[in-house]
C-alpha cells in the first residue's frame, strides 16, 4: 500500500499543484521566473493547487495568471513568466497522464480478456481539460499492437 500511495503522489490531484509549485520555485531560484524574486507564498506547500493547473490548461487568459501571481505575492508578471507557467503546467499534466497510462497499458496487456473497461475517478480526471485525452492517447501508444482491440 505504501508503494501505491507514493506513486499516487506523482500524479494525484492533491499533489499535482505542488509539483508545479516546486518547479516554479526552482525556476525562480535560478532567476528564470519572476526575475528571481521568491515570495513566502511561493515557498508555501500547496499554495498552487491542481485546480490552478486545470484552470491554466483550460483558459490561458491573463486573468487566470494575474490571479495566481497575486495569490503567490507577485504584483505583476511578464509574458515570459506567463509562458513559463503555462509550459510547466502542460508538462506536469503530460507527465502525470503518461505515468498513469504506463501502468494502465501494462495491466491491459496482461489481462486475458477480449475487451477491458477502465473506471477512473478523481478530481484531476474529472476537471482537467486534457487528462482523459492524454491518458487514452498514451495508452494506445504504449499498448502492444495486438492489444489495441481490447481498449
Amino acid at each position: 500500500m505504501i508503494i501505491l500511495f507514493r506513486f499516487e503522489k506523482l500524479f494525484g490531484g492533491k499533489f499535482l499543484g505542488d509539483i508545479v509549485r516546486r518547479v516554479l520555485l526552482d525556476l525562480a531560484q535560478n532567476g528564470l521566473l519572476f526575475d528571481g524574486k521568491i515570495t513566502d507564498e511561493l515557498k508555501t506547500v500547496e499554495s498552487i493547487t491542481a485546480t490552478d493547473l486545470s484552470d491554466i490548461e483550460t483558459n490561458k487568459s491573463d486573468d487566470i495568471f494575474e490571479s495566481l501571481a497575486k495569490r503567490l505575492g507577485y504584483e505583476s508578471f511578464t509574458s515570459d513568466d506567463r509562458n513559463t507557467i503555462s509550459y510547466v503546467c502542460a508538462v506536469v499534466s503530460i507527465r502525470g497522464a503518461l505515468m498513469l497510462a504506463a501502468i494502465l497499458s501494462n495491466l491491459i496487456a496482461r489481462i486475458d480478456r477480449q475487451e477491458v473497461t477502465i473506471a477512473i475517478d478523481g478530481s484531476v480526471y474529472k476537471y482537467h481539460p486534457k487528462f482523459h485525452t492524454l491518458i487514452t492517447d498514451f495508452i494506445r501508444e504504449l499498448l502492444p499492437t495486438d492489444c489495441h482491440k481490447k481498449f
